[in-house]
C-alpha cells in the first residue's frame, strides 16, 4: 500500500479537469490504495472529466460537437447534430458506476493487491471449498434452508 504524496498526487492528476482532480482529491484522502485501485481510480477521474465535457454538449454550452446540417437545398432551415454524445454520456456513466463499485467492494473486502502484480496476494484470497463459484449456489440454498428451521 502507498500513501499518496504530494509530488505523486500532481503527477497523477496531470492532464486532469477540475471534476477529476476533484474526485483524486476526495477518493485518496486518507485513503490506503494498492496499485490496481489507483489504476481503477485514475480512469474513473478521466471518465468524470469526459461526463462534464458531454454534458456541456448537451446543454449547448460547447459547440465544437455539434454540427449544423441544411434541411433544403435554399439553406434557409438547418436541423442540429449531436454525434452520439447522449448515449456517449450513458455509457461512461455505466462504467463509472461499474468503476467505482470495484474500488469500493476492494475496500470493504480488505482485498489488497499484491506489490507490483496487481493479484490478490496469496493469503488474502478467498478459499473456494468445492472447486468453483458456481458450487456457491447449492451451499448458500442449504444454509438458507438450515436458518428457516
Amino acid at each position: 500500500m502507498t500513501r499518496d504524496t504530494a509530488s505523486d498526487q500532481g503527477e497523477r492528476t496531470a492532464g486532469l479537469a477540475a471534476a477529476g482532480r476533484s474526485l483524486w482529491s476526495l477518493m485518496t484522502a486518507g485513503a490506503m490504495l494498492g496499485p490496481m485501485q489507483r489504476v481503477m481510480l485514475l480512469e474513473a477521474c478521466r471518465i468524470v472529466d469526459r461526463l462534464e465535457k458531454l454534458d456541456s454538449i448537451l446543454r449547448g454550452a460547447e459547440r465544437d460537437w455539434l454540427r449544423l446540417e441544411p434541411l433544403d437545398d435554399e439553406g434557409t432551415a438547418y436541423v442540429v447534430i449531436v454525434d452520439k454524445a447522449l448515449s456517449e454520456s450513458r455509457q461512461q456513466a455505466a462504467t463509472l458506476k461499474g468503476l467505482l463499485a470495484e474500488i469500493r467492494q476492494a475496500g470493504r473486502t480488505g482485498v489488497r493487491p499484491a506489490s507490483g502484480t496487481g493479484a490478490p496476494a496469496k493469503e488474502e484470497q478467498p478459499r473456494r471449498e468445492g472447486g468453483t463459484v458456481a458450487n456457491l449456489t447449492p451451499r448458500i440454498v442449504a444454509r438458507q434452508a438450515e436458518t428457516a428451521h
